[in-house]
C-alpha cells in the first residue's frame, strides 16, 4: 500500500511590505505567479535526514503528534512533520546544521532532544518517550538573520513530486499586537505571505484529509524565515479538527 506524504516549503520574509487585509484583520497573501519548476538545492548545501519514534510509557506509539525542529545556525529554519500510526517521524532534505527537536501531543508534556547534528549522507535519530500530563509549551527560538527575501509557500507530494493545492497556513501573534497571517496554496502548490514581524507566533498548517501540524509558540527575531513541513494523510477514524469544519478564510488578491 502506497503511503502518501507531502512536503511544504514556506518562506517568510520579515520586515518587508505587508499584504492586503481580509475581513477580521487577517493579512492575505499577495498574488501567486504561474507554475514554476521545482528549484534545485543550492550548490554546496548539504542535506540530511532526521528520523525518530515517539512513544508513551509502556512503549505505546504516539500517532499524530507534531514534531518541530529548529536549526541553531542562521539563516532561520523550522522543520515540521507529524508522527505516523506507529509513532515514527521522518524528515528528508533537511539542511545541515545543529537542530533541536520538540514534539507536541495532546495529553502529554512536550518532549525535546537538543544538539542533533544533521548532514548528508548521514541521518540523525531522535527517539523519545513522552510523559503524560500538561505543561505550557516553551517557545522554539529561531536565530536572528539580517536581510529580507521573497515570501512564498510551496507544497510537493513526495510520491508524485507534484504540487499540492489547498493547504492552509495560518500564523497567529502571541503576546503582541499584529494581524494574523493566512495563506492557501494554489494549483501550482504556492502561496505568498506578507512580511512577518519579530515576536512570538503560533503556526498552523493543514488540509482536509491530512494531519494538521500545530507549533504552539515560535519566536521570530527578524530576517527571512524558511519553514519546511512534511504532511501525512490523516489515519482512518481520526476526528475531524474543528478548523476543517469551518469555511476557509476569504482571501482577497
Amino acid at each position: 500500500m502506497l503511503v502518501r506524504a507531502a512536503t511544504l516549503l514556506v518562506l517568510l520574509a520579515c520586515g518587508g511590505p505587508a499584504g492586503a487585509q481580509a475581513p477580521g484583520g487577517a493579512q492575505t497573501p499577495a498574488p501567486v505567479p504561474g507554475p514554476t519548476p521545482t528549484p534545485a538545492p543550492a550548490a554546496g548545501v548539504e542535506r540530511g535526514r532526521l528520523r525518530g519514534q515517539v512513544r508513551a510509557p509502556g512503549l505505546k506509539p504516539v500517532p499524530g503528534a507534531t514534531a518541530a525542529a529548529v536549526r541553531a545556525e542562521a539563516p532561520p529554519l523550522l522543520a515540521v512533520t507529524a508522527t505516523d500510526a506507529q509513532g515514527f517521524l521522518s524528515m528528508d532534505g533537511v539542511p545541515q546544521g545543529t537542530w533541536k527537536l520538540v514534539v507536541f501531543a495532546p495529553g502529554f508534556v512536550p518532549g525535546a532532544v537538543d544538539g542533533l547534528a544533521v548532514g548528508g549522507p548521514f541521518r540523525a535519530v531522535a527517539d523519545m518517550t513522552l510523559r503524560p500530563g500538561e505543561a505550557p509549551p516553551s517557545a522554539l527560538v529561531l536565530p536572528a538573520s539580517a536581510g529580507a527575501d521573497d515570501a512564498g509557500l510551496r507544497v510537493i507530494t513526495v510520491a508524485e513530486r507534484t504540487p499540492l493545492a489547498g493547504v492552509r497556513l495560518r500564523l497567529d501573534p502571541l503576546g503582541h499586537r499584529a494581524d494574523p497571517l493566512v495563506a492557501e496554496t494554489a494549483e501550482n502548490g504556492e502561496a505568498r505571505l506578507p512580511a512577518i514581524g519579530a515576536g512570538h507566533w503560533r503556526v498552523s498548517i493543514g488540509r482536509a484529509g491530512w494531519t494538521r501540524l500545530v507549533v504552539p509558540d515560535v519566536e521570530v527575531k527578524g530576517g527571512p524565515l524558511t519553514i519546511l513541513a512534511r504532511l501525512l494523510p490523516t489515519p482512518e477514524g481520526t476526528p475531524v479538527p474543528v478548523e476543517e469544519l469551518l469555511p476557509p478564510p476569504r482571501l482577497i488578491d
